[in-house]
């Protein structure tokens, strides 16, 4: 015959964090395709460039999700019946990048990537616009 032997309680644990993981989500809305399919390749050598800048190797940026898909508007038409317009092909793509945890590499990255990255499209934006004049 077995003895069983049941014990309860309670017990607290607390571990330090010893990664840390930034997710960095990009979408946008393209009228063609092709377009689309750039921008994106070009948005994403464009972060793997910036975190290269920051001490991290290209491959450490790992797409976590990549989509694109038709964009549509729904508006009444004059005769009150509801149309779809095509607005164009969106993507989407989330990207993580993960290192040791390090509060002051943190800090590092926050600040001078937002503000790269800020400015990085910024003058991307101006260069496409200019463009299509």
């Amino acid at each position: 015959m077995m003895r069983t032997i049941k014990v309860t309680g309670k017990g607290k644990i607390a571990v330090k964090p010893d990664m840390i993981r930034l997710y960095v989500n990009k979408e946008e809305l393209c009228k063609e395709y092709e377009d689309t399919l750039r921008r994106s390749t070009e948005d994403t050598e464009l972060l793997k460039d910036l975190f290269e800048k920051l001490g991290f190797q290209r491959k450490d940026l790992k797409t976590v999700y990549f989509n694109v898909d038709t964009e549509y508007e729904s508006y009444q038409n004059r005769d009150k019946s509801w149309k779809r317009r095509f607005e164009g092909y969106k993507y989407i793509h989330h990207m993580k990048i993960e290192f040791a945890s390090d509060n002051k590499k943190l800090g590092q990255v926050q600040q001078d990537y937002l503000v790269d990255v800020i400015m990085t499209w910024i003058q991307k934006e101006i260069e496409r616009q200019e463009h299509k004049i």
